[in-house]
């Protein structure tokens, strides 16, 4: 049985953090009906996608609450801990069942749904709650197998609580853009220094998610869970379904979210909420200095000297040179350089374009331009 002292504190510190949240009968409601509105409007979609949220955060919260006590106290393990640890946390997270269910009940009420609802509602806490178990059953073993010697407090949080907390930024992006997606990888590792797994790419080598995980359960949970979230907007990720998931539910979740976009993209392209948000440029030297400061900031976390990552703002600036011109090249004659012979080839001009192009955005910066140049050229002789 789990010593008093210990159970009365879990209890204490989940109490003190639900309320902090909003999780109890009384406000429970207003706090997913204020998230729920579309417009003037309770649309049922919007109520199932905060509900799965707020589930999830929840049951999350409760287990980090057990941690955080487990770390602070000195008890020793014994058998059975296992067992006592999942009925304190089920009596727990039945409360907050109840006044989610007692929500959802009268809310669907009003809105005619049917009693599939609740099924889901049951599913949902399920999942949450078998995922919650298998966290607290892995802290149990540790505990008693380590018997608590030899082994520092960080050692057993990092290692058995949260395995997702080593991810600190998630990349929502287009698979067609994962070209620029890599080379913002890049940039922030090396201005953040951080390691391969804190950021989540899934287009990109060592950044994707792990063999045989179950896809959308770990997307929904790395997009919630991350510290900073970088949306990559293209005018083909905005057409993605997977990234307009991604940026939805990060938005609900009301947690940092920044919307960067790839060169050949203007703001207008961002819609419904997503347009109130201030868009930064990969196409801008200072719009990426702001982004890798914004982000050490929001991990609190030490930025590197722009002298050494500088190269890796060049290759953006390059790269996007490159498919901005790839771009122009393509547009009608009216865009071409006035020649003295009319031409049928629209592209009978496009080295001259490549040219002026490169030299307007780097006018001051030969080596760039030269860049510039050689790049395109290359891609269009390909």
């Amino acid at each position: 049985m789990l010593p008093s002292n210990v159970e009365n504190l879990i209890r204490e510190t989940i109490e003190v953090y639900l309320k902090a949240q909003g999780y109890n009968t009384s406000r429970f409601g207003q706090r997913l009906l204020s998230q729920s509105f579309a417009g003037r409007s309770i649309q049922p979609a919007k109520v199932a996608a905060v509900t799965g949220k707020e589930i999830e955060a929840v049951s999350i919260g409760l287990v980090t609450a057990f941690t955080t006590v487990i770390e602070k106290v000195q008890m020793n393990p014994y058998e059975g801990l296992q067992n006592d640890l999942l009925e304190v946390f089920d009596s727990e997270f039945e409360k907050c069942g109840s006044a989610l269910r007692e929500f959802l009940r009268d809310t669907f009420k009003r809105l005619s749904a049917t009693e599939s609802v609740s099924e889901w509602v049951n599913e949902r806490l399920a999942d949450a709650r078998k995922a919650r178990h298998l966290e607290l059953k892995l802290l149990a073993a540790e505990l008693l197998k380590s018997d608590r010697r030899g082994i520092s407090s960080p050692e057993i949080s990092d290692n058995t609580i949260r395995p997702s907390m080593a991810l600190r930024i998630f990349i929502s992006h287009s698979s067609a853009d994962r070209e620029l997606a890599a080379l913002l990888v890049d940039l922030l590792r090396s201005s953040l220094n951080l390691p391969a797994e804190a950021i989540r790419c899934t287009s990109v080598e060592g950044h994707r998610l792990a063999g045989g995980a179950e896809t959308d359960r770990a997307l929904r949970k790395d997009i919630h869970d991350c510290e900073a979230f970088i949306g990559l907007i293209s005018a083909t990720s905005i057409e993605s379904a997977y990234v307009l998931f991604e940026l939805g539910a990060r938005w609900g979740a009301e947690r940092h979210l920044l919307p960067l976009l790839a060169p050949t993209a203007d703001a207008a392209i961002l819609r419904g909420p997503l347009s109130g948000l201030n868009a930064l440029r990969c196409s801008s030297a200072a719009d990426l200095q702001q982004m890798v400061h914004e982000i050490g900031g929001v991990l609190k976390t030490a930025v590197e000297n722009p002298a050494a990552y500088q190269r890796h703002v060049d290759q953006i600036l390059g790269w996007g040179a490159v498919k901005t011109a790839s771009s122009e090249s393509h547009v009608g004659p009216a865009r071409s350089v006035t020649t003295e012979t009319a031409s049928n080839d629209d592209y009978a001009n496009a080295q001259k374009i490549i040219e002026k192009h490169c030299e307007d955005e780097w006018p001051d910066d030969y080596s760039m331009r030269a860049f510039c140049i050689e790049q395109r050229s290359v891609h269009l002789s390909s």
